[in-house]
């Protein structure tokens, strides 16, 4: 992984919307069974039988427990559910930022964590991009320097990295900000440097904890669009983490909704319900709903 560590606490309920298929997800479904039928990819993110334990001995706290998730090549999936309930410590286990107590992650084919057998894959030595919630942008370096970071990060010259860098600041409409500090930057544009520099070290799967909980309502509309494009223009496969049902509307494909470290509900969306949500944020409707 290429930015620094860290991730935030979980936070916010799962609510609102009418899904497709999977309301429920028992033992046939397994966490993995939509992304094991989805034609246009393979499973290249596998978590299987995820336990993960804090705490010293008699004082522990179970946060993961025996989570199993799948994600297809090209899928955006969204993890939703109460404080607490384990959204943001499984990313930080897909990260690599704390092995598992238990179970097996692997990408690609390749094993990142194996705690049957201790394989353990660094979080810098794993193609992963993560976008962190309050973005984590280097202080000290221009916009281009954080950019540039993950390239660098990676082994590619400083030339390469350079080059990379300025693609990704183009792609982002960033090019003109590049000499900026992000202490002069605004919510959104934080949030546009921050999936720059993850996607500059070409990560093979991209990990966003709460990527707009940090911009006031009037900018998360356009962030949201903007980040949308972005999210369906990698190819690879994508996790992240809201407390907005109505925000995991318009990014995701699949939801998955986590209670007490468990996967208690999953569903894909539908072509109506991100049309729905659209509509309701234009008139800033919360819909009644339960999901």
């Amino acid at each position: 992984m290429t930015t620094p560590a860290g991730s935030s606490a979980d936070g916010g309920s799962a609510a609102g919307g009418s899904f497709a298929a999977g309301a429920g997800h028992g033992a046939d479904h397994g966490g993995h069974g939509t992304a094991e039928r989805d034609a246009n990819g393979a499973v290249v993110v596998r978590c299987e039988g995820l336990v993960q334990v804090y705490g010293a001995p008699g004082e522990e706290i179970t946060a993961l427990r025996g989570v199993d998730l799948a994600v297809a090549e090209g899928d955006t999936v969204a993890l939703l559910g109460p404080s607490g309930a384990g959204k943001s410590t499984l990313l930080s286990a897909v990260a690599g930022l704390t092995p598992v107590s238990a179970g097996r992650i692997s990408l690609a084919g390749q094993v990142l964590d194996d705690a049957s057998d201790g394989a353990f894959v660094e979080a810098a030595a794993r193609p992963v991009g993560f976008v962190f919630q309050n973005y984590r942008l280097f202080p000290h370096l221009t916009v281009a320097g954080n950019v540039e970071f993950a390239p660098r990060a990676r082994g590619l010259g400083k030339q390469a990295a350079q080059a990379a860098a300025a693609y990704w600041l183009s792609r982002l409409g960033l090019t003109d900000l590049a000499d900026r500090k992000p202490g002069q930057l605004s919510g959104g544009q934080a949030q546009r440097v921050a999936l720059a520099r993850a996607l500059a070290g070409e990560p093979r799967l991209l990990l966003l904890d709460e990527p707009l909980s940090a911009l006031d309502a009037g900018t998360r509309l356009d962030v949201q669009a903007e980040l949308k494009r972005h999210l369906t223009d990698f190819a690879g496969p994508c996790l992240l983490v809201t407390h907005d049902p109505l925000e995991a509307l318009v990014l995701a494909d699949r939801l998955i909704v986590l209670e007490g470290g468990r996967i208690v509900q999953e569903a894909l969306v539908q072509l109506q319900d991100r049309r729905r949500q659209l509509l309701q944020a234009r008139h800033r409707v919360t819909p009644n709903a339960i999901f």
